[in-house]
């Protein structure tokens, strides 16, 4: 197939192609919810009572090679046990860099609370991601008893060469591979992927998208809106569930063909 290209000559538009990516369960190396909660202490604790080493067991695969910077998501969770609001405080570090501290969303009177921790972009296999909670009310009556992780692709970059015929499948909520087994989960907010060409991002939530043509400017072609630029942490708090979190799309597959463009005279 060929296609018209001003005056110079021809482009020539390759076979389809497509990623699959895959992404693993939850499972008993990724998600833990304790027998009795722990709990939290008045200042920071030495050691971060929720930590993870990451493997490559833990990293979503892809069908063709991509160039990807991953994202990971840890979730911790627990119950505030007393009579009124209250909030814990935290440190998120990334191989014991601090990414992030702060104080949570208060949890009102015998609400569970699950924050939401996206402030560890660019992790490879061997990186130590930890998280710590403490009661700086030092009230004795926050616990801790859950902790999450779970990565997603945050920048995707599949092709240097122009791309047309782009077809997305994106997984809906509730088939989301990522979502967690235990704690009794909510059920799922998703946030959006983009494409980056200069072009005004398009969200993508769950379901099929179809977009004609796709350059690249900038060194990726696909972008989770929590990823490079817009690490977060948010809680989620409920009198019934834990975890309660927004969950990230996965995106299923990508269907595209490159294009040969000639040289400009």
């Amino acid at each position: 197939m060929t296609i018209q290209w001003g005056d110079t000559g021809r482009g020539v538009i390759g076979t389809l192609k497509k990623a699959i990516f895959t992404y693993p369960p939850a499972n008993a190396n990724t998600e833990e919810l304790l027998a009795t909660p722990l709990v939290l202490p008045a200042t920071e604790p030495a050691t971060p009572q929720a930590e993870f080493i990451l493997t490559q067991e833990m990293f979503p695969t892809c069908s063709v090679k991509v160039n990807t910077q991953y994202t990971a998501i840890m979730v911790v969770a627990g119950r505030n046990t007393n009579s009124s609001s209250k909030a814990a405080s935290y440190k998120a570090t990334l191989n014991d860099t601090i990414m992030a501290s702060g104080n949570l969303s208060s949890a009102s009177a015998n609400y569970f609370y699950s924050a939401n921790i996206g402030k560890f972009y660019g992790v490879k296999v061997g990186d130590k991601i930890s998280v710590s909670l403490w009661d700086t009310g030092n009230t004795g009556l926050i616990n801790y008893d859950y902790k999450f992780v779970y990565i997603m692709p945050a920048s995707i970059s599949i092709s240097t060469k122009t791309m047309v015929d782009i077809f997305i499948d994106v997984a809906a909520s509730n088939a989301n591979p990522n979502k967690p087994k235990l704690g009794n989960p909510s059920n799922y907010l998703i946030y959006h992927y983009r494409m980056v060409s200069g072009q005004v991002p398009f969200s993508i939530m769950s379901g099929n998208y179809y977009y004609g043509a796709h350059h690249s400017a900038v060194g990726y072609d696909f972008q989770a809106d929590y990823g490079e630029n817009q690490t977060y942490t948010n809680t989620g708090t409920s009198s019934t569930y834990r975890p309660n979190f927004v969950l990230i799309p996965c995106i299923n597959s990508i269907e595209y063909r490159e294009v040969d463009l000639p040289r400009r005279l």
